[in-house]
């Protein structure tokens, strides 16, 4: 029998997982010149193109957990990518629905997905872009001049502890990095990159490439920078660089000179927040988003699960 998918299977939402199966004798996989691969999907008629576009314009991973591949904590490690894929009918087809006019064609029962995936040559890993390679990921250093208020601090013997004033008080360097990722030969631009900018992760992300796990509330993602291209074939694609600036002590946490540490700022309650808030509350000036249509390559995981 077809086997439901779950997130990890699809890696894509949990909404979509839940509208297909995978079919049986899938996935047919081919390893000369590194991995290529079919996955065969089943669906709704009516969610095709909602599957299929998610899947391919978002570049999902391979939808296998390989023993040799295979991330901390039991994440998935993406050896291959979504390079295109087919749509076929499946089931019966709705007769009373059928006519010659090419904008209402007859409908189908079901439909049947066949995805096509690539590592782009042996390694996993493709060439330079234009060449096979679906993304690339790196770290960018950063540093932000924080000023130090001057109350509260004065000068070694001064006897009359005279506190400092805001030209007088000291600055401090913090030193990260930005974690950025870049996606070739995209068909379309997600479009939560324009309703996402200036949010941080709700999620923990986990980057396959990279090997490494980001918390919570730590990238922040800022403007991404969009080039279109068109190839000898007339074919538009879109290049997409995302930059997140990272902060290890979330982007809800503040310096706080006396204490030396990193700090919640605190708010009164609102009294008319739903569900009702007891007592003050942290100040969060971000709001939290998923970035799973935004970055590629990842696992998004809740840092409560029920």
């Amino acid at each position: 029998m077809p086997t439901n998918l779950d997130q990890r299977i699809y890696n894509g939402t949990q909404a979509l997982a839940e509208k297909c199966t995978e079919e049986n004798e899938s996935p047919v996989e081919n390893w000369t010149n590194g991995l290529q691969a079919t996955v065969t999907l089943r669906c709704k008629w009516s969610d095709r193109y909602e599957i299929a576009q998610d899947i391919v314009n978002n570049v999902r991973g391979y939808p296998r957990r390989l023993s040799v591949g295979t991330g901390p904590q039991g994440q998935d490690e993406f050896i291959a990518w979504c390079t295109g894929g087919a749509i076929a009918p499946a089931g019966k087809m709705d007769i009373a629905d059928f006519s010659c006019e090419y904008t209402n064609m007859g409908d189908y029962d079901q439909a049947l997905i066949t995805l096509n995936y690539s590592s782009g040559g042996s390694g996993g890993g493709g060439g330079s872009p234009g060449e096979g390679t679906i993304f690339v990921e790196s770290f960018e250093p950063n540093a932000e001049m924080l000023k130090i208020p001057g109350e509260g601090f004065y000068y070694e013997g001064d006897k009359d502890e005279v506190p400092l004033t805001d030209q007088q008080s000291p600055s401090k360097l913090i030193l990260s990095f930005d974690y950025i990722q870049t996606r070739f030969d995209l068909a379309t631009i997600p479009p939560e990159v324009l309703t996402h900018v200036g949010s941080v992760n709700s999620k923990k992300i986990y980057s396959s490439l990279l090997g490494l796990t980001f918390a919570p509330k730590t990238l922040l993602f800022n403007p991404p920078t969009l080039n279109r291209s068109t190839d000898s074939q007339g074919t538009g694609k879109w290049t997409m660089t995302s930059r997140f600036s990272y902060r290890p002590e979330t982007w809800f946490k503040y310096w706080w000179a006396l204490s030396e540490s990193w700090v919640n700022i605190m708010r009164p309650a609102d009294p008319d927040a739903e569900p009702p808030e007891t007592g003050d509350q942290p100040f969060e000036n971000y709001t939290q988003k998923s970035f799973a249509n935004i970055l590629t390559g990842i696992t998004e995981t809740d840092p409560n699960p029920p």
